[in-house]
């Protein structure tokens, strides 16, 4: 009888029954719209991830090499009754690959996310290990905030009442 019931609340609202509808339909490859990327896209990413693979390997050789003749320590060895901090692989990835790119997903923002924010300007002279910041703001498109708390407004009065109790 409840199903009967549910049934009937369903089909007096149009809106719902069009979503229980599409919910019973499958969605086929046919029916989705992807994005085609050309062979050169795709070739460009390829290469660009492999150059940047060398040159880890390479660094990693090099480092090996110094490690071997005494003039550097070894970041895998621990001391008697502690446990390795890195493993060789999360090791490679952190410093030979990761730390290059870091910048592009680290950005300290200088204002309220909405359509348009600034970025704090840094830079770094030890390829990326550490920053210092320059003291100017870079405005930028928001390209990486969905609003979903509705923060989003360009004034800073209408956030504090919600943000400062």
């Amino acid at each position: 009888m409840g199903a009967e019931k549910a049934e009937a609340k369903i089909t007096s609202y149009p809106e719902l029954q069009k979503v229980t509808e599409s919910k019973k339909k499958k969605v086929s490859l046919e029916d989705l719209h992807l994005e085609h990327l050309s062979f050169a896209a795709i070739s460009w990413v390829y290469c660009a991830y492999t150059v940047l693979l060398i040159f880890g390997y390479l660094a990693e050789f090099i480092d090996k090499i110094k490690i071997l003749l005494g003039l550097k320590a070894n970041p895998f060895s621990a001391p008697p009754g502690y446990a390795p901090l890195f493993k060789e692989l999360e090791y490679f990835w952190l410093t030979r690959m990761y730390q290059r790119i870091r910048d592009l997903f680290e950005r300290p923002i200088a204002s309220i996310a909405g359509r348009k924010i600034k970025v704090m300007e840094r830079k770094s002279n030890d390829a990326n290990k550490t920053y210092y910041f320059t003291g100017n703001q870079i405005e930028c498109l928001n390209l990486g905030s969905y609003n979903y708390l509705g923060f989003a407004e360009n004034s800073v009065q209408s956030s504090i009442p919600y943000l400062l109790p």
